[in-house]
């Protein structure tokens, strides 16, 4: 989504702070409706319950999710390209330590396995203890399907590719400094395609508007012939502030519905592609049929 740094009374000074302990997160109710906050060894993490009841993970200060906002976010993340790609048997997620990709993937037929490379163990600690994440993401890296890798994504595809996949997601942070900013170039796409099975899909979280959004896309345009842009209004209706998301998906086949989706959104799902879609392919706005002009574009500089 595109994120920003918290603010508001909710989000004041540290509470406190918590670590790795003998290798375990320990968390523990703290002021202000937090349940777990901690530095691990690359970010600051924060799990915490609003008021009304809605579930959010912070990584430095900037939304990882918004339970009001992350099944239309995952939807648009994960089942675009799971329903669009004609195998789905093996699964690569690049980032997603809190489960709610594999959370998503896992609920399609055919799935076999799922390899999942996440940077923070502490995350990942986190996502498969404490209780409350872990029932958001249906306990998604405690199933045995899922093989989890602690690393560098970069690292894990500057390997000889051992295996291939059908389907591969990038959840990767908003680009706010220059290392997350190379997990969304020409380059490290290009090192996706020996990992990429014939006619793999891949999708890509951008969390940037236009025009950053089309400088990733053609990032992405330059390893697969075919990609499409979605954009999602994620913010609940009557949201004091708007919240958008946009995707990318790219194959070197064609991007057509091959399945259903898995989730249930209330309307049919060839509606849900169809209006979010990005038609346009450059400008300052990022068009769609269910929004026409989306949100005001980043500025320049």
């Amino acid at each position: 989504m595109f994120h920003k740094p918290l603010s508001g009374p909710n989000f004041g000074p540290w509470a406190g702070l918590r670590g790795l302990l003998g290798g375990v997160v320990r968390w523990a109710p703290m002021a202000q409706g937090t349940i777990a906050r901690f530095c691990s060894e690359h970010q600051q993490v924060e799990l915490f319950r609003e008021p009304e009841g809605a579930l959010g993970l912070t990584l430095d200060g900037w939304w990882q999710f918004h339970e009001d906002e992350e099944a239309e976010f995952h939807a648009m993340l994960a089942d675009v390209p799971m329903t669009v790609a004609s195998r789905v048997q093996r699964v690569l997620i690049l980032g997603g330590g809190d489960g709610l990709v594999a959370r998503n993937v896992l609920r399609y037929p055919g799935v076999e396995r799922v390899d999942l490379v996440e940077l923070d163990a502490a995350v990942l600690e986190l996502a498969r203890r404490q209780p409350d994440l872990l029932a958001l993401s249906a306990a998604s890296l405690c199933d045995p399907r899922v093989r989890v890798h602690v690393e560098d994504a970069r690292a894990f595809l500057a390997r000889d590719a051992s295996s291939v996949y059908d389907v591969i997601l990038c959840d990767f942070p908003v680009a706010t400094h220059g290392a997350l900013g190379e997990l969304f170039t020409a380059e490290f796409y290009r090192s996706l395609r020996p990992w990429a099975a014939p006619n793999a899909v891949v999708g890509v979280q951008v969390s940037q508007l236009a025009p950053g959004f089309w400088r990733v896309r053609d990032a992405l345009a330059g390893t697969f012939a075919r990609v499409e842009g979605y954009l999602a209004r994620l913010s609940p209706p009557g949201a004091p502030e708007e919240s958008w998301g946009s995707f990318l998906v790219g194959s070197g086949g064609p991007v057509t519905q091959c399945r259903p989706a898995a989730v249930e959104l209330g309307v049919p799902w060839s509606e849900v592609l169809a209006g979010r879609r990005v038609v346009s392919t450059r400008g300052p706005h990022l068009r769609t049929a269910a929004y026409g002009a989306g949100p005001e574009p980043e500025p320049e500089g």
